[in-house]
């Protein structure tokens, strides 16, 4: 190969790195992780239920009930929650669950894909505004996975991971 051939192969190669190093998860500052997930500014609500069922074949699954109402039903309309998963060095989260009538609270029965275990899972309104988390232990008391409610500025949810959409294709109603 000719000195200008490898000189372009070069060039090619590192062009294909910067394309690479460039396909990374939203950064802190960055927009909604979801283009279509519309974000309110404030909202209350509790998680009334939860289980966490580890047995299953592609990964655990948990279960969440409970309810979110944003504090202006005007931002209701067209605007969703999510469930954010946190691990040690980043989130993710499936679709935007929209509200459901602005002037009463918007009840939920979820199921959240956990292909790999979590460090926390919260219902969040906004990218730092959560309602209500659980802790995950890996090990709980009887020596299997248990989720346990933490506040919502734990350690493990109150950084600033990068944070990425996901959807499990196996689990059409997860969220």
């Amino acid at each position: 190969m000719t000195g200008s051939g490898r000189s372009r192969l070069a060039a090619l190669a590192a062009a294909g790195l910067l394309l690479l190093a460039g396909a990374r998860p939203a950064a802190a500052g960055s927009p909604p992780f979801d283009p279509d997930w519309r974000p309110v500014t404030c909202a209350t609500g509790e998680l009334t239920g939860y289980g966490l069922q580890a047995a299953q074949p592609s990964g655990a699954v948990l279960a969440l009930s409970g309810w979110i109402q944003p504090c202006d039903p005007d931002q209701a309309d067209g605007g969703g929650f999510l469930v954010i998963r946190y691990y040690p060095l980043s989130a993710e989260h499936g679709r935007a669950v929209p509200y459901g009538i602005a002037s009463e609270p918007t009840g939920f029965d979820l199921r959240v894909a956990l292909p790999r275990l979590p460090e926390a899972v919260c219902l969040a309104y906004d990218r730092y505004g959560r309602v209500a988390c659980l802790g995950i232990d890996p090990q709980g008391p009887d020596g299997t996975p248990a989720a346990v409610p933490i506040s919502t500025d734990d350690p493990r949810v109150a950084g600033d991971p990068p944070v990425v959409v996901v959807t499990d294709p196996h689990c059409g109603t997860c969220v």
